[in-house]
């Protein structure tokens, strides 16, 4: 999955949650800047911010979200997302 996506699809989910404004913000600001492709991953995954990952945490975090993908569940939330948004799948 493009991290591009990835970002959308963690931003919509950040913008939707219940934190306040600030804490939105700078979470946004950092998905859009610094974060790596497994640090969202993670985010999507565990609903933390993950700023270090090793190699062998990397790992399990790349593995734990293909599981994920083949199980469906994010494939799943991508359509409702693009549904919502009157995007073609």
């Amino acid at each position: 999955m493009e991290t591009n996506t990835l970002k959308i699809l963690a931003g919509d989910i950040v913008t939707g949650s219940e934190m306040s404004k600030s804490a939105k913000l700078q979470l946004l600001n950092w998905l859009q800047n610094e974060a790596t492709e497994v640090q969202i991953k993670a985010l999507l995954l565990d609903g933390k911010m993950v700023i270090d990952l090793d190699e062998q945490a990397e790992e399990i975090v790349n593995s734990r979200f293909e599981l994920s993908e083949t199980d469906g569940q994010l494939k799943k939330s991508i359509a409702s997302f693009k549904k919502a948004r009157g995007a073609k799948e």
